[in-house]
């Protein structure tokens, strides 16, 4: 039978060390400022920022979702062990 060893501190290490990184994300708009200008092209520019920053934060919170469930699982998997681990001793 196939083992499956989940090494929890370094499975936790690595979801903290995920989190701090997802945490560093810069999803704070510039805002830059144009000039005045009758181009639709400023116009466009300013609405690809905001859609990038708007996809930046969306990609953000999935991360931290993701990081979220992964923990769950992970620390669900070792109470199943756990309490796998009891049955077999009693």
């Amino acid at each position: 039978m196939t083992e499956i060893k989940v090494h929890l501190k370094e499975v936790e290490a690595s979801l903290d060390e995920l989190k701090r990184k997802i945490g560093e994300l810069n999803t704070n708009h510039s805002h830059p400022s144009f000039p005045v200008s009758s181009l639709d092209f400023i116009t466009k520019i300013k609405a690809m920022e905001d859609l990038y920053y708007q996809i930046v934060a969306d990609y953000k919170n999935t991360l931290l979702n993701i990081e979220s469930d992964v923990r769950r699982h992970i620390e669900n998997l070792a109470e199943t062990d756990r309490n796998i681990a009891k049955k077999m001793t009693i």
